[in-house]
C-alpha cells in the first residue's frame, strides 16, 4: 500500500513564501506562528521560526514590540513574486541598481541544472573547453560568461546554439532552461512594474539589455555586492 504523502505545509514547500502571502493578505492578526498553528496538520514551530528568520534577515519582515510580524516595503514587493525570496530580492535589486541582465542569468542559473555537462570519456578536453568561461572570482559570473557566449551563438540560428554547446561540452537543455527562466523573471518583474513593458504588453529581452535597467551591468563590483547582500544572508 502506497504511503500517504505529507501535507503541503509539512513538505519541503518554502514556508518563507507562505508567510509572505499570509502577511500580505492580512490573515495573521497576531503572528504567522499562531495563524499556521490552526492548520489541520501545521508545520513545526521551528520551521516557521526558521522561515521568519530568513525573512527578517533579508529585510522582508519586521517584528514589533508585541512579537507580531509585518511586511516591510521590500516584503510587500516580494510577496508579489512567486519565487524563492532570496532570488526575488536579487531580481528586484537588479532592476533598481540597473544591472538586470547578469542578475537575470544568475537567478536563472541558480534554479536550473548546471550548463557544464559531464563527459566521462573525454573529461580532460571537456574541462579545458569549459575553463574558457571561468571567472576567477565568482562561479556566478562564470554562468554569465557561458550564457552571453551561448546567446551570441543563438543570435545566428538555433542550430548554431546547439553546435556551440557541442563544441564547448555544454548542456544545451540546461541553457535552454536558463533562457526560459530569464524570460519568466522578466515577465514577473514587468507585471509588478519593476520593468517597462512594450506596446505589446511584453518586455523585449534584447532591448532590455541595452536599456537603463542594464546601465551598470559592467560594474562587476556592484554585481558582486548584490550577490553578497542577497545570497550571503547572516545567521
Amino acid at each position: 500500500m502506497q504511503k500517504a504523502s505529507l501535507p503541503e505545509l509539512q513538505r519541503g514547500v518554502a514556508l518563507e513564501e507562505i508567510c509572505l502571502s499570509i502577511l500580505a493578505c492580512g490573515f495573521a492578526t497576531s503572528s504567522c506562528v499562531n495563524f499556521l498553528s490552526q492548520a489541520p496538520q501545521p508545520p513545526t514551530n521551528d520551521s516557521i521560526q526558521g522561515a521568519l528568520r530568513v525573512l527578517r534577515d533579508i529585510g522582508a519582515v519586521e517584528t514589533n514590540s508585541k512579537s507580531s510580524e509585518s511586511l516591510t516595503p521590500l516584503g510587500r514587493h516580494l510577496a508579489k513574486l512567486p519565487v524563492n525570496v532570496r532570488l526575488g530580492k536579487m531580481l528586484l535589486f537588479g532592476a533598481l541598481f540597473q544591472c538586470i541582465d547578469p542578475i537575470l542569468t544568475i537567478c536563472a542559473s541558480l534554479c536550473s541544472q548546471s550548463p557544464f555537462a559531464n563527459f566521462w570519456n573525454d573529461e580532460a578536453v571537456a574541462k579545458a573547453k569549459q575553463k574558457v568561461f571561468s571567472d576567477p572570482d565568482s562561479d556566478m559570473m562564470t554562468y554569465c560568461n557561458v550564457w552571453n557566449a551561448y546567446s551570441k551563438a543563438c543570435s545566428t540560428s538555433s542550430s548554431a546554439g546547439r553546435a556551440f554547446c557541442q563544441k564547448n561540452y555544454l548542456n544545451h537543455a540546461s541553457l535552454r532552461e536558463i533562457g526560459s527562466s530569464r524570460k519568466q523573471f522578466i515577465d514577473l518583474l514587468s507585471a509588478i512594474g519593476f520593468l517597462n513593458k512594450g506596446c505589446d504588453g511584453r518586455t523585449d529581452e534584447k532591448k532590455l539589455a541595452l536599456s537603463s535597467y542594464n546601465r551598470q551591468s559592467k560594474k562587476l563590483e556592484l554585481v558582486h555586492a548584490m550577490l553578497k547582500m542577497t545570497i550571503a544572508v547572516p545567521h
